[in-house]
């Protein structure tokens, strides 16, 4: 999806979880299962038999996997319970590392959530940048996907994804991670990843 085009729907998400934001919770659920349920048929129909995958999805709040990466930046973020938020007058950097466990050369992830707000006044642009790979100095599985959202002021469930579409590059198993530019009083929140794990016989 395209930056003007995540704004339009984090303006749109906007309006709607001023007025009914369990609405908003219940449309960004539909949505991820909607995705789910169309790969899951996908992969009943070219999957030789055998057990199905099994569908995996590991969430987090960003306190327990997300950190300032420069200690400049450590006295503008906040890390509460529910989110990391940028306190400060200034932008700063969050870095965060997923974890999970990987037991089979399929099991690849097919959807990364990461959900925002903005305690402000006016809107701010979050940009954060999904990178996978390792840290060796030349390694094929680097891959850099970035992603801006706006989001107005009050909006608690801004969303920024990377589904199958903008995942396809990633040919290998391998480590995800984000880095995310938080302007003052926007702020990171819960996080899901999505992957199905193979059953063995």
């Amino acid at each position: 999806m395209k930056k003007h085009e995540l704004s339009r729907a984090s303006e749109d998400s906007g309006k709607s979880i001023r007025a009914r934001p369990h609405r908003v919770k219940r449309l960004n659920r539909m949505r991820a299962l909607t995705l789910i349920a169309t790969i899951v048929l996908g992969q009943a129909n070219s999957a030789p038999p055998g057990p199905p995958d099994r569908l995996r999805i590991l969430s987090a709040n960003p306190v327990s996997y997300c950190q300032a990466p420069l200690s400049a930046f450590d006295g503008q973020i906040r890390k509460r319970p529910l989110a990391m938020q940028n306190e400060g007058t200034s932008n700063a950097f969050v870095t965060c590392a997923f974890t999970r466990q990987v037991s089979d050369p399929r099991n690849f992830i097919f959807l990364v959530q990461m959900f925002a707000s903005n305690a402000g006044t006016s809107p701010q642009d979050l940009a954060c940048t999904l990178v996978t790979g390792t840290g060796e100095a030349i390694s094929p599985d680097n891959i850099f996907i970035p992603k801006t959202v706006t989001i107005m002021p009050g909006v608690s469930r801004a969303l920024l994804q990377w589904d199958q579409g903008d995942l396809a590059a990633i040919t290998t198993v391998t480590e995800y991670s984000l880095s995310c530019n938080l302007p003052p009083s926007t702020a990171l929140n819960d996080s899901h990843i999505y992957f199905f794990e193979p059953v063995l016989n």
